[in-house]
């Protein structure tokens, strides 16, 4: 087999294992006209979400970082309360000491995780008033 040869068999091997490979798709996004809208066609419910959601430049005690406010819908404490009972069989499934080993995990380890995040104040208490309104019973403590 001469080297000509050779090259050819690669070239046609290279063409059947790639057939189809190197052909380009189209977009999925091409011939759409619709798209992102600047505010000035924004509905008045989108205008109004958006001036909701602002963010702001914050300095704390480990530097500045900035917070962001996302509204909420209508009645979204009922919503919340709603899904509370799901949420508590969940939590205390994956939170049980038993699940936690199963995955090499100690129940010591979620605490200081959890003690970390409020220090830096990624999250925070829920207050004594709304503790049953389905934002979250579990605390780690509890486990």
């Amino acid at each position: 087999m001469t080297l000509g040869t050779l090259r050819e068999v690669i070239d046609r091997q290279f063409e059947i294992e790639n057939l189809g490979a190197l052909e380009e798709d189209p977009m999925p996004s091409e011939g759409l006209t619709t798209g992102p809208m600047g505010p000035d066609k924004w509905t008045p419910e989108e205008k109004l979400a958006d001036a909701l959601m602002t963010v702001s430049r914050q300095e704390g005690a480990t530097g500045p970082h900035f917070g962001g406010r996302i509204p909420w819908r209508e009645g979204h404490q009922f919503r919340l309360w709603d899904n509370a009972q799901a949420v508590i069989t969940r939590q205390d499934r994956t939170h049980s000491t038993e699940s936690l080993r199963r995955k090499w995990v100690e129940p010591k380890e979620i605490d200081t995780i959890v003690d970390g995040y409020l220090k830096k104040g990624y999250i925070e208490p829920v207050p004594p008033l709304e503790e049953h309104q389905g934002w979250s019973h579990l605390t780690t403590s509890a486990i």
